[in-house]
């Protein structure tokens, strides 16, 4: 082969190679731009979340507890009913004696609630009770796994007993109420507002609050309907402590 032809495939080949070079800078180089437009078009979505700015308001205005006073109980009345395996599980564990609550009708399903209506209060006590409810034994004789062995621990000389009351008989009333409504008229932006209060209701007065708010702003949508943001995702930091057990202090607590 000739030198003249050998230079010209040389140059070819280098040609070839430059080209290719570039063609895949170019390509990197669209990459690059794609993501940077992918990422920058989050951020928007982010700034741009609907009902974002109405939850921060909500935040700033009355978010997180109102503290007034801690007191010292044995129990509460629980305003909203219906006393399922958590909350009895969560009295077995706890400090409290008792809790009230109401049984609005007559109940034929569910084991572990009271069947018959009317205010009751279901308490700890030893097992030669009369008022031990055995209906409330087998709900947790099930409950087999090691890290519930304080539950066993109890009902082996404890039970849970029930009496009936006229009224609710504690001086402290728990509630817990949620709304809901949508920011837009399409119902795709919603706004969930939970209040819990504390109420001393021999002295009429409240004695703690706890307001916070979650925004699903995606109801309508296949992908995102479960995406939700609280306050601290709209910037704004709450004190939240857990009711009712940070603000009514069980007795045989300050004793240990």
């Amino acid at each position: 082969m000739s030198t003249k032809k050998q230079n010209r495939n040389r140059q070819g080949g280098n040609t070839f190679m430059k080209n290719k070079s570039n063609t895949i800078f170019k390509q990197i180089r669209l990459l690059s731009m794609a993501l940077s437009l992918l990422f920058l078009s989050g951020c928007a979505s982010w700034f741009y979340t609907p009902g974002m700015s109405e939850l921060k308001r909500l935040c700033e205005l009355d978010g997180g507890d109102k503290i007034y006073k801690t007191v010292y109980t044995d129990g509460y009345f629980d305003v909203n009913g219906r006393m399922g395996r958590t909350k009895l599980m969560g009295l077995i564990r706890s400090d409290y004696q008792y809790i009230e609550y109401e049984e609005t009708e007559k109940v034929s399903y569910g084991s572990s609630t009271m069947k018959e209506p009317g205010i009751w209060r279901i308490y700890k006590s030893h097992r030669n009770n009369p008022q031990c409810q055995a209906h409330l034994d087998k709900v947790f004789a099930v409950f087999q796994h090691p890290k519930d062995q304080d539950i066993r621990d109890f009902f082996a000389s404890n039970c849970l007993a029930a009496r009936t009351l006229e009224k609710p008989e504690s001086q402290y009333w728990y509630r817990n109420s949620i709304n809901t409504r949508y920011l837009d008229k399409n119902q795709e932006v919603e706004l969930v507002a939970a209040r819990q209060s504390i109420d001393d209701v021999n002295n009429d007065n409240v004695i703690a609050t706890k307001k916070y708010y979650r925004l699903l702003p995606y109801k309508k949508s296949s992908l995102d309907y479960a995406l939700s943001f609280n306050c601290k995702d709209a910037g704004v930091e709450i004190k939240s402590n857990r009711f009712p057990e940070s603000i009514l202090l069980p007795k045989n607590s300050r004793m240990k």
